[in-house]
């Protein structure tokens, strides 16, 4: 069993150096379940990792190449060209990891299902502006296009729009700021939940959804906001002011069910397989609202989806097989 990274150097940024991490706890998973499992890729780029797969000749891999080359937007690569070699690869095909990833067409295509999303600016390419939902003025998250980990995302990423031009002028602002395409997403002031779904156990059955995770924030923030900072770095003030709870109050049964239906129609609607993780705001009339779809969360055993996967029950070992299971059956 082949598990694939992308290309890890001393120097790539915390969310990259967490692959690695992911990688060595899901090798030992598989040699736990009776594989032997060879990680590829930390020191060569893909086209090198790709053909060390192919000289393996793995029974499947095991895909955690969230970047190839440190570009996020071509994540969908590696299983686009695993499967034109027949070879299984685990999670999400090519074409999810692309619509997914492409978080401007992840919403068009999740608003025309009927999901919640809020609306959003893009630039039209022409000094104008694009607008997806009903635009009102208000506060706006400015945050990259096709980027995971909240990378782009600091504390002074929600500014005042008070007309679509405006927001796609802060978008253009932002690119210049981060080096890549941005778009602004209306700010919906409340509580924030990530809601992690599983393979099940049965070829073609629906996905199990795991318990919903709220993100409570602590002390004083300008806006609650999960930041890069509040996931990656140890020594900020955000990251110790924020923490992952599964307990829910006692008015929630409406909300967490709310929660559950929008998270399985995200997986259909983006076509996701093996695992994902759909990220929501809650505003205060109690309306959940899709942010953030990720077909490849981070398997990490102190991240999000392990922890949702334990609330309900299920040992590291077990997340494994589960995502083997839907690509290689009897793997």
């Amino acid at each position: 069993m082949a598990v694939l990274t992308g290309r890890v150097g001393s120097g790539a940024d915390p969310d990259d150096q967490d692959t690695l991490e992911q990688a060595g706890a899901v090798a030992r998973a598989l040699a736990e379940l009776g594989h032997e499992a060879r990680i590829i890729g930390p020191d060569l780029d893909m086209t090198d990792a790709l053909a060390a797969v192919r000289d393996f000749a793995p029974s499947a891999v095991f895909n955690l190449a969230e970047t190839v080359n440190g570009r996020d937007d071509l994540a969908h690569a590696p299983p686009d060209l695993l499967a034109a070699q027949g070879i299984p690869c685990t999670g999400s095909d090519g074409r999810a990891l692309q619509l997914s990833n492409d978080k401007p067409l992840c919403k068009r295509l999740l608003a025309a299902a009927g999901a919640a999303t809020p609306p959003w600016v893009e630039p039209d390419g022409e000094g104008g502006a694009l607008t997806g939902g009903t635009f009102a003025p208000g506060e706006y998250i400015v945050k990259p296009s096709r980027v995971h980990a909240s990378k782009g995302i600091d504390a002074d990423a929600v500014r005042f729009c008070a007309t679509p031009d405006e927001a796609a002028r802060a978008t253009l602002l932002a690119a210049q700021r981060h080096g890549r395409p941005c778009f602004a997403e209306r700010y919906v002031a409340g509580r924030e939940f990530a809601v992690s779904l599983l393979a099940a156990p049965s070829p073609g059955a629906a996905p199990e959804v795991l318990p919903p995770a709220e993100m409570r924030f602590t002390g004083e923030w300008r806006r609650p906001i999960l930041t890069y900072a509040a996931k990656w770095d140890p020594d900020s003030r955000e990251y110790a002011a924020s923490e992952r709870s599964f307990e829910s109050g006692p008015d929630d049964d409406a909300l967490q069910a709310a929660l559950r239906r929008d998270a399985r129609l995200a997986w259909r609607c983006l076509g996701l397989s093996g695992y994902a993780r759909v990220d929501f705001r809650v505003d205060a009339a109690g309306r959940p609202w899709i942010i953030d779809v990720n077909a490849n969360p981070c398997l990490a055993p102190d991240a999000g989806f392990p922890a949702a996967c334990g609330r309900a029950g299920l040992t590291f070992a077990r997340i494994v097989a589960r995502v083997l299971a839907a690509a290689a059956p009897g793997a």
